[in-house]
């Protein structure tokens, strides 16, 4: 490594301090770039850090009433029962519980600053029964629903969606799971022939 004489340490430190609080400089100069792509500069002066938070990533608070005007149904419509029975349960849920299931439909738990520019599809699955879980396609914020019977049941499979389908793609996951099955099975009976030639040999 770099040698530093004793007598040249303070500029060595004051060296290094400036390099590392230089550094970054030119990303945090393209992340300032785009940010003010989104918000024009004249107009920070007048907004708080919430509002500002508001204006790129959209609210936290998800407006049942608001998801419901931009929402597209297929395959039956808004006085469906099926329909009704699903915006019963949202509008019944925490503002966790929507996010979530906003999530599991979209792969993002906040609805965009301009509501607008999207649309939420809402699809009766009648190739479903009603064990199944909803299917979601995160890609076009779109949710599939079997024809479930109650509000108990459709909140039930919603959230357990939500819950535990958190990945968009499970698919990398699924296969280390399946190479890590095979290499167990592959040691078990490595191990178990090693046992059966000691057995032999004693």
């Amino acid at each position: 490594g770099l040698e530093v004489a004793f007598e040249e340490r303070d500029a060595y430190l004051d060296a290094c301090v400036r390099y590392r609080l230089a550094e970054g400089q030119r990303q945090a100069a393209a992340v300032r770039e785009g940010f003010l792509g989104l918000v024009p500069a004249m107009g920070l002066i007048f907004l708080d850090w919430k509002e500002v938070e508001a204006l790129v990533c959209g609210t936290p608070a998800i407006d049942v009433d608001l998801l419901k005007q931009i929402t597209s149904y297929q395959n039956f419509d808004e006085s469906h029962e099926v329909a009704v029975r699903f915006w019963k349960v949202m509008k019944d849920m925490t503002n966790e519980e929507r996010s979530m299931v906003v999530a599991f439909a979209w792969g993002r738990k906040r609805m965009p600053p301009q509501v607008s520019a999207v649309q939420f599809r809402l699809s009766l699955d009648t190739g479903l029964d009603t064990s199944h879980m909803p299917r979601s396609h995160t890609c076009f914020f779109a949710l599939d629903l079997p024809a479930y019977a109650s509000e108990e049941a459709m909140r039930e499979k919603l959230l357990y969606g939500a819950r535990y389908c958190t990945a968009i793609d499970n698919d990398s996951s699924a296969q280390g799971q399946l190479y890590a099955a095979d290499e167990a099975e592959a040691a078990a009976a490595a191990a178990a022939a090693e046992a059966e030639a000691v057995a032999q040999g004693g």
